[in-house]
């Protein structure tokens, strides 16, 4: 079987290979019983064969014939830079030692190429990869990409419909090689959305404030308007209501001593003051209505006059936009003016016929008017 992994230099291929033998990925570095396959390796710069008692092979070798001819039965093979070994060439028919890749699986052999792009690769030994990594630096770190052949474009598009996994290469693999990238910071440029979206945060906080402060102020406003009721009812029953606060308030202070820890506990999660300590203090002076409503594309809310967000459905919230909503709790003080100077005198109320017969005035029949 051959497995392919490219990627553009730095981005840890020759790692990954290494970490895939630290977790003999796929049990590709044992054979059935257990035991370690025989490990060959080429173009790996630096690599501790004693700690992966693996064999270097050089390039001449390889070429010289089919790998059942130089390797034994079993073995796993890794070649790095492969387009050296196994480059582009002309319609030609491929060479022995390419062409007897296809019998692989006759003799347990698995191949390992890294590269940097597949069409570097022999087309041959293209057609012949079973499954294929590729390892792509993107804005938000490094991803690694699976294909089932030799994926030959790397599009958008096609990266988009590849099964694909965060990727950061293995520390551990770092001393089992020599790497002239292992140390390198890759500088990560991010993406134009991310650079815009604090401006669009602060646009769309600007636009909200803009649409509920009209709102905000006209109930601000109506508040005020109906401040004098509110205040006959807070004198009419200051007697009943402050009497009786401070009767509590007594009552409360003369039982400290046996204040006990749960009195400190919330009733309710994340609100401190539902603790029974506070009994005597509670006591709510406004309720929550829906006074504005902005609807997007997507969503719709609804605030309150405090501007806070009140959770309702989008049905609601549209009808609200549609349709506007009667304030049941906000008194409106009727001012009757009377009549006055001869303007008034000899005034009567007339009824104005819209549709059918209408009486031709509203007094009563025995009505005498005064003189």
């Amino acid at each position: 079987m051959i497995y392919l992994i490219t990627g553009t230099p730095g981005t840890g291929k020759t790692s990954y290979v290494l970490h895939m033998w630290l977790n003999n990925k796929n049990k590709i570095f044992t054979f059935d019983d257990g035991t370690p396959r025989p490990l060959f390796f080429n173009h790996i710069d630096g690599l501790n064969a004693r700690e992966l008692k693996a064999h270097e092979i050089s390039d001449d070798e390889i070429r010289s014939g089919s790998l059942k001819e130089i390797l034994p039965e079993g073995a796993v093979l890794i070649v790095d830079e492969c387009d050296y070994i196994y480059p582009l060439r002309g319609p030609k028919a491929p060479p022995p030692y390419v062409q007897t890749l296809k019998e692989l699986r006759h003799y347990g052999f698995t191949l390992i190429l890294i590269t940097q792009n597949a069409l570097m690769l022999d087309s041959y030994v293209r057609r012949l990869v079973a499954t294929h990594w590729h390892i792509e630096r993107r804005a938000l770190g490094t991803k690694i990409y699976e294909f089932s052949s030799a994926q030959e474009s790397l599009s958008e598009t096609a990266l988009k419909l590849a099964p694909s996994i965060p990727y950061k290469p293995d520390k551990r693999t770092f001393k089992l090689y020599k790497s002239a990238s292992i140390h390198i910071k890759h500088k990560k440029k991010l993406h134009i959305a991310f650079k815009i979206f604090p401006i669009i945060v602060i646009v769309a906080g600007i636009l909200v404030y803009k649409a509920l402060k009209p709102a905000y102020e006209a109930v601000n406003k109506a508040t005020k308007e109906e401040v004098p009721a509110e205040t006959v009812n807070a004198e009419q029953t200051e007697n009943g209501i402050m009497q009786k606060n401070v009767t509590f308030a007594s009552a409360n202070s003369a039982s400290q001593i046996g204040i006990k820890d749960d009195d400190f506990i919330p009733r309710l999660p994340d609100h401190p003051e539902s603790a029974p300590i506070y009994d005597g203090l509670r006591r709510p002076v406004n309720l929550q209505q829906v006074v504005a409503c902005i609807k997007t594309d997507k969503t719709c809310n609804c605030y309150s006059e405090q501007a806070t967000l009140i959770k309702v459905s989008r049905t609601y919230c549209e009808s609200f936009l549609k349709n506007g909503k009667f304030d049941n709790y906000r008194q409106k003080s009727l001012a009757v003016q009377s009549p006055k100077g001869a303007e008034a005198k000899g005034r009567t109320a007339k009824v104005y016929d819209v549709g059918g017969e209408a009486p031709l005035n509203l007094m009563p029949e025995r009505y005498t008017p005064a003189k």
